[in-house]
C-alpha cells in the first residue's frame, strides 16, 4: 500500500477501501482507481506550513497544552462544559476560523481551521 493510500485510508477510509477493492478486484494498476484524480500535494509537514499558518499552529498547541489538557479529565469526569475556555478560544478568534471577517469571524482559510482542529 502506498503512502498516498495509507494517507487516505486514514483521512477517508471508505474511498481508499473502494479503490483498493477495484484495483485488486480488476488486477489494474491503483493510477487507475478513485485515488488517481488526489492531488499528492496536499499533505505537508510543519516545516513546509507558511508562516501564517505556523503561527497558528504554536498558538494553539500552546492554548491546548496549558489551557485545556491540565483541565480535560476533570471537565470529562465531572461532565462539565468548559465555559471559560471556549470563551478564551473566542477571544484568540478560533471560534470563528473561518468565517469571514464581515460577519466578525477571523476570515482564516480552511488549512488554518484544519490546524486549529487537530491541535
Amino acid at each position: 500500500m502506498s503512502l498516498l493510500t495509507r494517507a487516505v485510508t486514514f483521512a477517508r477510509p471508505s474511498l481508499a477501501n473502494a479503490a483498493f477493492r477495484g484495483s485488486v478486484a480488476s488486477n489494474k494498476a491503483v493510477g487507475s482507481s478513485p485515488l488517481a484524480g488526489l492531488s499528492r500535494k496536499s499533505y505537508m509537514t510543519y516545516s513546509m506550513l507558511p508562516e501564517e499558518h505556523r503561527m497558528i499552529y504554536e498558538m494553539c498547541r500552546n492554548f491546548a497544552n496549558e489551557k485545556l489538557a491540565p483541565h480535560a479529565g476533570e471537565w470529562d469526569e465531572k461532565h462539565m462544559f468548559p465555559k471559560d475556555a471556549v470563551t478564551q478560544l473566542a477571544e484568540l478568534g478560533l471560534m470563528g476560523i473561518n468565517t469571514p471577517e464581515e460577519f466578525q469571524g477571523s476570515g482564516l482559510d480552511a488549512m488554518s481551521y484544519a490546524i486549529a482542529m487537530e491541535e
